[in-house]
Formats: C-alpha cells, sequence, structure tokens
C-alpha cells in the first residue's frame, strides 16, 4: 500500500531498485491481493522506473505481464535494467526473453533463511516440487 511513497523517495537515491510482484498472499491490510488492479499498478511502477532511466531489477514470475514490461523497455530504453525471476521457476520462459535481447538474470535466494522461503514457495504451490525435480532431471 505504499509502494508508491516509497518509490518516488528511492528514486532520489542512488542504487539498484528491485521492483517485486510479490510470491506470496499476504493479509489484506499489508499488501494488495493478486489480481488485475496489483498487475496495473506494478506495471505503472515499472514504467516509472523505466522512464526515470533508474537502474532497475523488475522481478515477477507472471508471465502474462512481460510482455507489457518488454514493450514499456522498448519504449523508454533504459541503459541500466534486468528482467529477473526465481532460479527454478520459469527460467525456460525467461531464457526466451533473454534469447529476444533482453537482459535477464536469475535470483538465487541464499542465506539463513533460505529453508524457510523455499518451504514457504512449496505450500503457496506444490506443483512446483515436480517442476524442480523435472529440471534436475532434464
Amino acid at each position: 500500500h505504499r509502494t508508491r511513497t516509497d518509490l518516488e523517495g528511492l528514486l532520489a537515491l542512488p542504487g539498484s531498485i528491485r521492483l517485486v510482484k510479490g510470491a506470496y498472499d499476504a493479509p489484506a491490510g499489508l499488501a494488495m491481493p493478486r489480481g488485475p488492479q496489483l498487475d496495473d499498478l506494478y506495471l505503472q511502477y515499472a514504467e516509472r522506473l523505466l522512464a526515470a532511466h533508474h537502474p532497475c531489477a523488475l522481478a515477477t514470475h507472471h508471465e502474462a505481464l512481460m510482455p507489457a514490461l518488454c514493450q514499456l523497455i522498448d519504449t523508454h530504453q533504459p541503459p541500466h535494467y534486468v528482467l529477473e525471476r526465481l532460479l527454478g521457476i520459469g527460467n525456460e520462459e525467461l531464457a526466451a526473453w533473454q534469447d529476444r535481447g533482453y537482459r535477464c538474470r536469475l535470483y538465487v535466494v541464499y542465506g539463513q533463511e533460505w529453508y524457510l522461503y523455499l518451504c514457504n514457495r512449496l505450500a503457496e504451490y506444490p506443483l512446483h516440487l515436480f517442476r524442480a525435480l523435472s529440471d534436475m532431471v532434464g
């Protein structure tokens, strides 16, 4: 709910900004629910970053947003951006965008909380486990 204000403050500072369309359902008072309104806001914030030519990472696993993000990149031609996904989820799609000439990066979770993060991801969508196994074998 505070991203718009936070973003404006961060744009005044150096360094890269990572804009993430969250992976978890959160309480309504803490974050907006998933859906078209959140998607539209994410794209508005992404456009604000790209139009400002501020270094940024745009992170989402929502494949439906990728064409719009890439259109914004094409429109604003930012010098420092990257499209980002978590390692092991939708990496083939990200590679396809990279093959089209967009800068892409895999995000790797590490540190003391990596296992908790992994468990949350699996609890949210258990089929990720099968995808991960498939990626390891194939």
